[in-house]
């Protein structure tokens, strides 16, 4: 059985769900512009082995999105907020993306809240037309009054 809810973090209302409660302690963090039901097949998968914690990062899905700067310990802070909320001392850690630039950032500086980690598809050495793209679609997203 899975359970959900919104944890407010410093005015950040994030949008949460575990499903396989008992199982190792599993955080995942989706990539920009998605959302935390990217993870769920993943989490169907390993919800009779793992207590999967799933999220919405903050403008992205049903978490608050906030003006200004999203930085990433912001991330790193509302990660750990919410793997305390559900009562993880320790865990697994999955990152996609922007999630696995958070996830690094988390290992970094909290290695001792770790068991493993998993960097899926991070970004790194980009090309100059791969950062032009990016600045692009920040460009637009940033224009938009649309959540990431």
């Amino acid at each position: 059985m899975a359970r959900s809810g919104q944890l407010d973090v410093e005015g950040v209302l994030l949008n949460w769900r575990l499903e396989g409660e008992g199982g190792l302690p599993l955080v995942c963090i989706h990539g920009v512009g998605s959302y935390l039901e990217a993870w769920s097949g993943v989490a169907g998968q390993l919800k009779d082995r793992f207590s999967v914690l799933t999220f919405d990062l903050r403008g992205h899905g049903r978490s608050s999105r906030i003006k200004g700067r999203y930085e990433i310990d912001d991330f790193v802070k509302e990660t750990l907020a919410l793997a305390d909320h559900v009562g993880f001392a320790t865990f697994h850690l999955a990152g996609f993306s922007l999630g696995g630039l958070i996830a690094q950032r988390l290992s970094l500086t909290h290695a001792e809240r770790l068991k493993k980690l998993v960097l899926l598809s991070t970004v790194a050495g980009r090309t100059p037309e791969e950062r032009h793209a990016v600045r692009g679609r920040l460009a637009a997203l940033m224009a938009s009054d649309a959540s990431v």
